[in-house]
């Protein structure tokens, strides 16, 4: 049998379904790839680490985007508690509490 080079792009019993999936992971894993390496300068995460505080002490609303199923997404609310061993912070809106992954947060604003 002949070894399957490029293994996705070669298959052609594969279900459309599936290869939409596979480019969608693919799209993902790039993006995640570009966040995680793509440098955002000092100030930037300083000033989100104190609007963050701010939210945490005093409960000010604040506009978090993040990358949600492989699109940008913007949610409003407080933030409730910061785990920052973990890298996880509990964020309170309108339809409760849930808990976002800070490498996938995009930007903040007030």
């Amino acid at each position: 049998m002949k070894k399957m080079y490029q293994q996705f792009k070669c298959s052609q019993i594969m279900l459309p379904e599936h290869r939409r999936e596979l480019e969608k992971h693919a799209a993902l894993k790039q993006h995640e790839k570009q966040e995680s390496s793509s440098t955002a300068d000092e100030q930037e995460k300083e000033q989100w680490d104190r609007l963050l505080q701010a939210s945490l002490k005093t409960g000010q609303k604040i506009e978090l985007t993040i990358l949600s199923r492989n699109r940008c997404r913007e949610i409003s609310g407080s933030v409730e508690k910061i785990y920052s061993s973990s890298g996880y912070l509990l964020f309170k809106t309108a339809g409760g509490v849930i808990k976002i992954s800070s490498r996938y947060i995009i930007s903040i604003k007030e």
